[in-house]
């Protein structure tokens, strides 16, 4: 199972304000992040998480609660990405951005599929690349197997 998803969006390209996007993937639930602009257009990077504790159940609390991290590469940065990067997607860095997101250690199978929410909300008609020893061109099967909103709502109200 990937824990981290890059996606080619190309010119131009408007990015979701930032709680819009929450909302389309999570829903209406508590949330941390890192990160001080609205506007993911003006943003490079984005830290979030779903603050499970405060969703009604005990058993949440003590539990590890990763952060998703949310790199939003362009121009120079996305030139520099590539060529640190030994297994990049295959991106043209005058045409396109290139989001990168990543599920921190630990966590559970839910955190896992609040990542897969939010990168379904932007994989819709653009390139989706999963890393699994480098970067690899990813189904439209994979895109659709992602967990529903109802789905991770559910979860949420579960112990994961």
């Amino acid at each position: 199972m990937s824990r981290k998803y890059a996606i080619a969006l190309h010119f131009p390209v408007v990015l979701p304000q930032r709680d819009v996007w929450i909302r389309a993937a999570w829903g209406d639930v508590p949330v941390s992040y890192f990160q001080g602009d609205e506007d993911l257009n003006n943003s490079s990077f984005l830290d979030l998480k779903v603050n499970k504790w405060e969703i009604g159940s005990d058993e949440w609390a003590g539990m590890i609660e990763p952060f998703i991290r949310i790199e939003i590469l362009r121009a120079h940065a996305l030139v520099e990405h590539l060529g640190e990067t030994e297994y990049r997607p295959p991106v043209d860095a005058a045409q396109q951005t290139l989001v990168v997101l990543e599920l921190d250690e630990g966590g559970s199978e839910l955190d896992e599929w609040l990542l897969k929410r939010l990168v379904s909300i932007l994989a819709d008609g653009n390139r989706l690349y999963c890393c699994n020893d480098g970067f690899e061109l990813a189904g439209g099967k994979v895109a659709q197997a992602f967990p529903t909103l109802k789905e991770v709502q559910l979860k949420l109200q579960q112990k994961g």
